[in-house]
Order: structure tokens, then sequence, then C-alpha cells
């Protein structure tokens, strides 16, 4: 059995324009706002940070998520907007009114399950992300939803990927020595995770791997075009397509 997990947001799906854009945008149809896209974008990080240290996993065993979410977006905008408008931000993210669909996501998904693989999407969302996959027609193409709300392992722990081993009830290496276990994501820092027995991808849809070249300080090694290597267990790509290169 091979099994394939994949990050959803920002790799599968993208917000368009960005999350900071369309808060502001939703929030100046309801109430006067003279914030600019750059002062939501600050306050967003700050106050998603510092709700999520106090009621951590969106608040699951305190508050709920959608009060959780409600406080962020508030608090985004320094609690001069109303609970009312917060609440026509947060309906907003359970469509897939916000996203944008990658055009190699459902080719990608395709092809893997044509090759024998087990999908999963592997996620530190919230619950409303099954809504968006379902809406977005991707829930067919995949075998399990691992969320860390669920879970209560985050990315880029490795226990997240030791839960998926459970799930799917796999070991490391078949009997010809290849690896089994794969993931792809778009986050350096919880994506492009050294976890035993799992080979894990990096897509970095930048021109020239920018965003990969701006965190990473060791030189990784051009396997061939728009496919660097890290090391033995860790690669980066320039988009989904060239995802299956490396599991052929």
């Amino acid at each position: 059995m091979k099994i394939l997990t994949i990050d959803v947001f920002g790799t599968l799906f993208v917000p368009r324009p960005s999350v900071p854009a369309q808060y502001l945008r939703i929030v100046q149809q309801h109430e006067k706002c003279s914030a600019t896209v750059a002062q939501v974008q600050a306050g967003f990080h700050k106050a998603f940070k510092r709700l999520f240290k106090e009621y951590p996993l969106y608040g699951k065993e305190t508050i709920g998520y959608e009060q959780w979410w409600c406080l962020v977006i508030r608090e985004t905008f320094e609690n001069k907007i109303s609970l009312q408008t917060a609440h026509h931000v947060y309906d907003h993210f359970g469509t897939t009114k916000p996203y944008h669909l990658y055009e190699d996501a459902i080719p990608l998904l395709t092809k893997v399950r044509a090759m024998g693989f087990r999908t999963a999407a592997l996620s530190n969302m919230d619950p409303r992300v099954i809504d968006v996959l379902h809406d977005l027609g991707l829930t067919q193409y995949l075998d399990e939803t691992i969320l860390s709300f669920d879970t209560e392992v985050e990315k880029p722990d490795i226990r997240a990927w030791k839960n998926v081993e459970n799930i799917f009830g796999v070991t490391h290496k078949d009997s010809d020595g290849d690896n089994l276990l794969y993931h792809v994501g778009d986050e350096r820092k919880k994506d492009l995770v050294s976890v035993p027995g799992w080979v894990t991808i990096l897509v970095d849809r930048s021109e020239g791997f920018q965003e990969f070249h701006e965190f990473e300080e060791n030189q990784a090694v051009e396997l061939k075009k728009d496919i660097l290597k890290v090391s033995d267990d860790q690669f980066v790509v320039k988009s989904l397509v060239d995802v299956v290169e490396l599991l052929e």
C-alpha cells in the first residue's frame, strides 16, 4: 500500500484575493472602515497568534471554533466592528467563494490514485475545511481527511504522520525497500519535515523557488527541471504535476 498525504490550504487551493483583502472587503460592505490591507494583515497575524495561544486548536475545548474565529476577526479590526459583521466574514470563509482551486490539484489526485496510492488530506485547519473540500469536488479523491483539530496534533509534529500510519496500518518499507509514505505541502516549516520513513515534498510556486531559498540555508541540488533535492527524503517542486515524477 502506498500513501500520499497532502496539505490543503495553499497546496490544493488558495484564497484569492488574499485573506486580509477579503476580510476588509466584507467588513466595508457592512460598516465604515478606513483600515488598509496591510493593517488588516498585521492585525490578523497578531490576533491569530494571541488567541491560538489562549484558546488552542481554535478553541476546541473552550469556546468552540465559530466563536474563536469571530474573536480573531473582531480583534483583527481592533474590536471596532460588530459581532454581526464578524459573523459575515466567518460565514464567507466556510464556503468555496474565497478560494481558487489550483489547476493541477485534481490531475495530481487522479493520477496518484490510478497509480495505486491511498490519499489523505492532512491539515491544521478547522472542521469547516471538510465542507470546502467537498464543495470544491476534492472529497471524492481522498480516502481520509485528517485534521489537527480532531487528532490534537499539529504539523510539523511528527506525531501527525504517525497518526496517518496508524489510520492506514502501513509500514515504512515494502519488500523492495521503496518508500511507501509521501507528504506534499506548501509550508517550509510545517510540510518539508524530516519524518522517519516518509518522503516530504514542498510545493514552491514562486519564481526560481524564491520562497524556499529565503528560509533554507543549505544548498539544494537541482535534480531535474523544476525539482530540487534537499536530501534523500526531502524535495522541492514547482507544481503538483512535478510531484508525480517523484512517485513513479
